[in-house]
């Protein structure tokens, strides 16, 4: 009887670190939709070896996806219920988040994978980086 016991509660516990080693990923990437304030596509993948590829005042966030590049536009089309632009010298559909053309400050960008390696579609998302209030010093009140 002691061994069915012990063997149920391994299952048991075998089942909540399964669960548990599922939900960890999604996390992730619902903090990365926070900080950057737009849906990342489904099932693609954060590069953040390219994290450190930032401009001066800008954040920038790089994907891939094996999805072909038209299901990811229309992915955004639908998502930001924006219409996407295509600026000369680009190969990639931009989905302006602030500013107007010619002067876009933030956008997403959706084109196909000139870098090689297996993903079809290259997803960055640039956004303008949020300096941090400086702390203010308290008033200092001293006693007679």
């Amino acid at each position: 009887m002691k061994a069915a016991t012990r063997y149920v509660l391994v299952l048991a516990a075998l089942a909540l670190f399964a669960q548990g080693a599922l939900a960890a990923p999604k996390s992730k990437t619902l903090s990365l939709e926070r900080q950057m304030g737009v849906p990342v596509y489904p099932g693609a993948v954060y590069l953040k070896h390219l994290a450190g590829m930032q401009t001066p005042g800008k954040r920038t966030y790089y994907f891939e996806s094996s999805a072909d590049p038209r299901m990811v536009a229309n992915f955004y089309i639908k998502r930001l219920h924006k219409r996407p632009g295509m600026f000369r010298g680009q190969n990639a559909l931009i989905f302006p988040l602030s500013g107007k053309p010619p002067v876009i400050n933030e956008y997403v960008s959706v084109g196909p994978n000139v870098y090689g390696g297996k993903a079809k579609t290259i997803i960055t998302v640039v956004r303008t980086a949020r300096r941090a209030r400086p702390m203010r010093k308290k008033a200092v009140t001293r006693r007679k």
